[in-house]
């Protein structure tokens, strides 16, 4: 009998793209025929849109396609959006899902390399990736029409600029992968946080009054031209940048820029891409080295939270021990560290754009509230498929806890509440205090809204949210290998609760007709209106969670 022999290097990418798309078809039909068919709708109408509108800004626009000056800032601007939101994709979402699970492939006789070229090929059709391909199909059928570079150029260009983009995110993600299950990770979040709140402060924010002051008239003198000249020559300097480069090379018939900026960028991805590759390695492997990864914990007291010191008059001391016992929790999971950083540093990124007077434009003197109130229901959106929604997934085995401990149902409920709360007003507190202080004259008007509207939603996310806890449970990985999606219904019903304050919130609004102090009045009403729905659904989740203890051990406990 002939030895077999094993699969070559084309034959080992084939199975494991293939198993790899086996498991994204399987996801994607497991939320039903009506979810699968919704969820594509949505994306498709979102990836439509985003096309067309690139389509028109460089093929329809007569200021566009006959200026080249207005050409070239148009095109480097646009490649460097779509390069930056691209790569900084993945850790705003915290993607960590199939692509990125390295180690579950372990046990296969292939080395980490092709694996991690097989998961790179699958990057290139993700879901998430999925947006930005109509973005450049749209804006290459565009410059066909205007700059036109040629079909030969365009595409291999934007093949190595996409390449570029996929390997620098996922280099981007394996770094947070390594950083957020350090127990340094707090340190280097603070560090980084420092940073960047450091070059928000000392570069100056990109002036947008052009944009609403006087669109029409810019670019009618020399200033303007110099200014938009200088912008274009500076972001073509940047790697994304190197796309607009090598179009207008293409368009001179330049050859030789063209091949220049397709190895720039391949070069960059090659880097991008060896680099991720080492620290995926290391993220599954341990570390070893520069501290940077998982190391042995530091031994703490475990009476430092309940000490008769900090611990408040009126609260009990089985409810301030289940509420000191969840805060370490959620401090020590690298997810929940994650998530209440993102939203810091996209306030930072903000600010350096030159985005408080686009808003100031919009929204007139209310922009701080507003943007506050949008920034508070982002974070209860984003906290609620994670935590609030699945309450009892993260224990994992320790939910057994719940039952076997002397506290009651209706403590463990409270004193969750209680740490999820304090970590979404800390969030939302850090954020108004950090928005204050990049725009320090910002207009008081209209501060109800989010003082108000944040708790409101708060206490209504909380008490859906032990409800749905208990009827959909599901594991949550603690680390950061894994992506844990929240059950859909319970997502669905939980949008479906912060959408019924929002329009509460904006009802407050219509009957204060502008009126400032109609407007504390009639806000001023909502949470206790939040506080009677958490009381209301508090008995009925204490209830549930007693008589369906064994199903919801059975279910965590199986994953």
């Amino acid at each position: 009998m002939a030895e077999r022999r094993a699969p070559g290097l084309l034959a080992t990418i084939g199975l494991l793209t293939g198993l790899r798309f086996r498991l994204f078809a399987r996801r994607l039909t497991g939320r039903g025929l009506v979810g699968t068919f919704l969820a594509l709708l949505f994306a498709l109408g979102i990836s439509l849109g985003l096309g067309v509108g690139a389509y028109l800004l460089f093929g329809t626009l007569p200021q566009i396609a006959s200026s080249p000056v207005w050409m070239a800032f148009a095109l480097s601007m646009f490649v460097f959006l779509v390069s930056l939101f691209w790569v900084i994709w993945p850790v705003i979402a915290a993607q960590v899902d199939e692509a990125y699970e390295l180690g579950r492939f372990f046990c296969y006789p292939v080395r980490p390399l092709r694996l991690y070229l097989v998961q790179t090929l699958a990057a290139l059709f993700e879901p998430s990736v999925l947006f930005f391909y109509p973005v450049l199909i749209g804006a290459g059928i565009g410059l066909s029409q205007t700059l036109a570079p040629g079909w030969a150029a365009t595409l291999g260009l934007m093949s190595a600029y996409v390449f570029m983009n996929v390997a620098c995110g996922r280099c981007l993600q394996n770094l947070f992968l390594n950083l957020m299950t350090s127990r340094r990770s707090g340190e280097f979040l603070f560090a980084a946080f420092l940073a960047f709140l450091g070059l928000a402060a000392f570069i100056p924010p990109v002036d947008a009054s052009w944009l609403f002051g006087r669109l029409g008239a810019f670019g009618s003198t020399s200033q303007d031209m110099a200014l938009l000249v200088n912008t274009a020559r500076a972001l073509g300097s940047t790697p994304p940048g190197w796309l607009a480069v090598g179009l207008a090379a293409a368009r001179a018939a330049e050859p030789r820029a063209v091949y220049s900026s397709a190895a720039l960028m391949l070069s960059v991805g090659g880097a991008a891409w060896l680099l991720g590759l080492w620290l995926l390695k290391r993220f599954y492997r341990g570390g070893k080295g520069l501290k940077l990864l998982p190391s042995r914990a530091r031994r703490k007291d475990p009476r430092a939270w309940t000490s008769a010191g900090v611990k408040p008059a009126f609260i009990s001391d089985t409810l301030w021990a289940i509420f000191a016992k969840e805060l370490r929790t959620l401090f020590r999971n690298p997810k929940a560290r994650l998530l209440f950083a993102v939203p810091f540093f996209l306030l930072i990124l903000l600010k350096v754009i030159g985005a408080p007077q686009l808003f100031r434009y919009l929204w007139g003197e209310a922009w701080f509230a507003v943007l506050l109130t949008m920034l508070g229901f982002y974070v209860l959106a984003v906290l609620s498929g994670q935590f609030f929604s699945n309450g009892f997934g993260y224990d994992g085995y320790g939910v057994r806890q719940v039952f076997l401990l002397p506290a009651s149902p209706r403590h463990w409920l409270i004193g969750r509440n209680l740490a999820h709360g304090l970590l979404a007003a800390v969030q939302f507190v850090g954020l108004g205090i950090l928005l204050f202080l990049f725009v320090p004259g910002a207009p008081q008007r209209g501060l109800a809204l989010p003082c108000l509207a944040f708790p409101f939603g708060l206490l209504v996310a909380l008490g859906a949210g032990n409800l749905l806890s208990i009827h959909n449970p599901r594991r949550f990985h603690f680390d950061l290998s894994r992506r844990d999606r929240p059950v859909g219904a319970s997502f669905a019903w939980m949008l479906v609760a912060l959408g019924a304050c929002v329009v509460s919130v904006m009802a407050a609004i219509g009957i204060s007709g502008g009126s400032p102090a109609l407007l504390w009045l009639t806000m001023a009403a909502l949470p206790p209106l939040g506080f009677f729905f958490y009381l209301l659904m508090l008995p009925r989740a204490q209830r549930r969670l007693s008589a369906e203890q064994e199903r919801i051990i059975e279910v965590i406990t199986a994953g």
